[in-house]
């Protein structure tokens, strides 16, 4: 796996997350909670759009290989973090959604950057 594979990964989850919270936006009743789960929305487009301006900036080199084969394979894999939630969720339960996506990329991305 190189640094423009990990790159496009990193975009490729960020695209997911627009997904969900998208979705779940569509599902939830409560206001506040439907209001957050935009933002988080637009907070996603814009790592989006940095991972994109990274990549093509040239201020990387994207072809450079990674140390760290089962770091890589496990960010390919993803940062699934499996939860329910239905048209009853509170704004609690989507800030602990949330909050374990972010946390679970950054553990992996961390991993990452200590093996290399």
């Amino acid at each position: 796996m190189t640094i423009g594979d990990l790159l496009n990964v990193a975009i490729q989850h960020e695209l997911k997350s627009q997904i969900l919270y998208t979705h779940l936006s569509t599902v939830v009743r409560d206001a506040a909670a439907r209001d957050f789960l935009l933002e988080l929305v637009e907070e996603e487009r814009s790592h989006e759009r940095r991972l994109h301006a990274l990549k093509a900036s040239g201020e990387i080199d994207t072809a450079q290989l990674l140390d760290a084969p089962e770091v890589a394979d496990e960010i390919a894999r993803g940062h699934a973090v499996y939860v329910t939630l239905d048209e009853h969720s509170s704004m609690d339960g989507i800030v602990q959604l949330a909050i374990r996506r972010e946390q679970r990329a950054a553990q992996l991305f961390q991993r990452l950057a200590a093996s290399s």
